[in-house]
């Protein structure tokens, strides 16, 4: 474990709330240097949600950013699989000590995320979660991010909080739509309303940070990318019937879906995907 005073990360110097906090980490010290994408969202993430949290992270992850997320169930959790996914960098920011992970059942997450991330937290050995604690977590995810990204909030999701954070620190904010008739994004699409960039593609963050993807990374122009649309000119599908064709993971499945969708190369056609016209 290491302890890191927050006003000497990059980022932190000039947020006073911070000046005499000390963070507890467990990790690769180097993944705080690097560039930093929050990505948070609902714990209760639709199919689609946790989708979109997986292949924006593993994008990310492909052009050295660290993933910086919450932990928890649902989108944090896929954000961090992604970037693992990845072969990336990925820190959890906890509501408690280092030696009391929440949620329990993430405890072998937390420790494969240390070999290239790690675990973070302001809180000492000891120090059981408490339900105020996460709206100080929230607040260490949008400091600890040069960007955040909103996947899926609904109206009252903890997600906004950390939004309103980073608003406060002078963090970009993007946000990821669906459906209007998608209760689990009205919250996202009343940030949108609210002046936060829309957000269809993780190209357009990784365009605005500057960063550049490493030759042969790019998920749209990828190998399972093009065997998923040689199998859509047939049919539409299940994505469980593209996983079996394919022999691929399921997740990885749909991670690469949603980037084709976002892209425009597909959509979705009830329970199946199809080839966009």
């Amino acid at each position: 474990m290491t302890e890191i005073q927050a006003s000497s990360l990059l980022g932190f110097e000039s947020l006073a709330e911070f000046a005499e906090v000390k963070f507890y980490f467990e990790g690769c010290n180097a993944s705080l240097t690097q560039t930093r994408i929050g990505i948070v969202g609902t714990r209760d993430a639709s199919a689609y949600g946790k989708a979109c949290a997986r292949a924006f992270a593993e994008e990310f992850a492909k052009v050295g950013a660290t993933i910086i997320s919450g932990g928890a169930y649902g989108i944090d959790s896929a954000a961090h699989e992604g970037a693992l996914s990845a072969q990336g960098s990925t820190i959890a920011v906890t509501a408690g000590g280092l030696d009391r992970p929440y949620p329990a059942r993430h405890s072998a997450l937390f420790k494969k995320m240390e070999e290239r991330g790690g675990v973070l937290t302001q809180y000492p050995l000891g120090v059981t979660p408490a339900k105020q604690n996460f709206l100080e977590r929230n607040r260490v995810i949008a400091a600890l991010s040069d960007v955040l990204v909103v996947i899926e909030a609904p109206e009252r999701s903890g997600a906004l909080s950390t939004a309103v954070a980073a608003r406060q620190f002078g963090r970009p904010l993007f946000v990821v739509p669906a459906g209007i008739n998608m209760p689990s994004f009205a919250g996202s699409h009343s940030l949108i309303r609210h002046g936060a960039v829309l957000c269809d593609s993780p190209q357009q963050v990784i365009n605005f940070l500057g960063l550049e993807a490493a030759q042969g990374t790019s998920a749209l122009a990828s190998s399972l990318g093009e065997e998923i649309l040689n199998l859509l000119k047939k049919r539409s599908l299940l994505p469980e019937i593209l996983a079996e064709d394919l022999g691929q993971d399921l997740n990885d499945v749909l991670s690469e879906l949603t980037l084709l969708e976002l892209d425009g190369k597909v959509f979705r056609d009830g329970p199946t995907y199809a080839l966009s016209p």
